[in-house]
């Protein structure tokens, strides 16, 4: 989990950072599986299996928070790029003539 955070955290794209932040949240829930199967396999006594499964439930919680915080940057990033005018697009109809057209009766419209 740590690692994948971490590697997340160093990329410049938003896309990335959410899939390896999607990698360290899956590697939690295996940790719960893991857990779970520890408990009812009787490796583990219910103390140390709650004490873990807090941290796991913490753990996915602020990675859920994480990933949100991420989401709402990738849209408000997306909404400002596309207020944005392109190179040699901006305001392309005001540029064209206007050309009046003859209905089949031959009337402008």
């Amino acid at each position: 989990v740590p690692a994948s955070i971490a590697e997340g955290f160093r990329k410049s794209s938003l896309k990335e950072k959410h899939r390896f932040y999607e990698i360290a949240l899956t590697s939690n829930d295996e940790t719960d599986n893991h857990l779970t199967e520890a408990r009812n396999n009787e490796y583990i006594v219910a103390k140390v299996y709650d004490t873990y499964m807090n941290r796991v439930i913490r753990i996915r919680i602020l990675m859920l928070r994480l990933m949100k915080s991420v989401r709402t940057m990738q849209r408000r990033v997306s909404a400002r790029s596309a207020s944005i005018p392109r190179h040699g697009a901006s305001n392309t109809a005001a540029k064209l003539p206007n050309r009046s057209v003859r209905s089949k009766k031959g009337d402008r419209v």
